[in-house]
């Protein structure tokens, strides 16, 4: 089973078919029982939270170094605790293992921009650019997931405020905009609202619109629907 973040933690079944690669040649234990208890540490991890549900995600590490879903669990829980650092470092592991899972790299983006709003990332600039190499990695793979145009947005906006840049933001206001044209419920609302706050902020940073005209339409469209 594995959390996602961001959005909402849903639940998934899933099939492991890892490789072990050679890690239990000299243990007793065979390949096919350490699978097997490993993931069992994963699915009473799923039913816990904070440390209790790490303490779970390290047991099945330790058994079977290759559990994707360990590492993955472990990231998405670490975010919810806010250890941010940690939580990054959980999902390099799991993305080590499987480099084109979608939710990881989201999540992983996700860790990045709350380590560097938190400060516990020095170079915040450094870690936003990498949330937005995450996500773009994500788009990659699967163009309509709203997550990773979102989380995007986020990451952008925070490097633009950060540089003062209005190129930036103006990217983050772009990905809002997506997400609020092809989202639906709160999910969509929200990002309009985030694209309407990054437009304002692009106005009072002196950015201006060709022409001096809005060419998206979307202030006055918004105007009506978030008051």
């Amino acid at each position: 089973m594995k959390r996602i973040i961001a959005v909402g933690i849903m639940l998934m079944s899933v099939l492991l078919t890892l490789s072990l690669h050679g890690a239990f040649a000299q243990n007793e234990i065979s390949e096919e029982a350490a699978i097997a208890e490993s993931n069992n540490y994963v699915t009473q991890g799923y039913s816990l939270q904070g440390q209790e549900a790490i303490d779970l995600y390290d047991k099945a590490i330790q058994i079977y170094p290759q559990n994707f879903y360990a590492y993955y669990n472990k990231g998405t829980t670490l975010i919810q605790l806010e250890r941010y650092r940690e939580a990054v470092e959980a999902l390099n592991m799991a993305l080590s293992i499987k480099p084109d899972d979608s939710d990881a790299l989201v999540n992983k983006a996700v860790a990045l921009i709350g380590a560097a709003r938190s400060g516990q990332y020095t170079n915040a600039e450094a870690a936003y650019q990498k949330a937005i190499q995450a996500c773009d990695m994500a788009i990659q793979l699967s163009e309509s997931n709203l997550r990773a145009w979102n989380n995007r947005g986020q990451a952008e906006w925070s490097l633009g405020e950060l540089t003062q840049d209005t190129s930036i933001l103006l990217k983050a206001y772009h990905d809002f905009r997506h997400v609020y044209d092809i989202g639906s419920g709160s999910y969509g609302a929200d990002a309009g609202i985030q694209a309407d706050e990054v437009y304002r902020r692009m106005l009072e940073l002196g950015w201006q619109p060709p022409n001096n005209e809005n060419p998206y339409g979307f202030r006055e469209e918004a105007s009506g629907v978030l008051g």
